[in-house]
């Protein structure tokens, strides 16, 4: 994650972690001190799920026949973006966009 951080901060670009995604994950155990110091740089944003982007959401999951909004948001804020997703669970994420670009790790 390290490594990626510093990829994008020499091309300038930024990194979304949409809101429910992070929800998913975080616990607030100084055990994730890695995500709270990646959620402190400049370069990093946390997108809310707002009515825009719950429209689309729910248009994704309607064409695809699937029901994890989390998953679905994760998509759509990258397609906004064009930002690669960096993800263990690239399966779930290209059922709902086999064009999605994704780095799994």
């Amino acid at each position: 994650m390290v490594a990626l951080v510093e990829k994008v901060a020499e091309t300038s670009g930024s990194i979304a972690v949409p809101a429910g995604a992070l929800a998913q994950v975080w616990r607030a155990s100084p055990r994730q001190h890695q995500i709270a110091a990646l959620l402190g740089d400049d370069q990093v944003e946390v997108p809310p799920l707002d009515l825009s982007q719950s429209l689309a959401i729910g248009a994704l999951l309607a064409a695809t026949g699937t029901s994890d909004v989390i998953d679905a948001s994760v998509v759509v804020t990258a397609g906004e973006r064009k930002h690669w997703v960096v993800t263990s669970d690239a399966g779930d994420l290209l059922r709902l966009d086999p064009g999605l670009p994704v780095i799994e790790v």
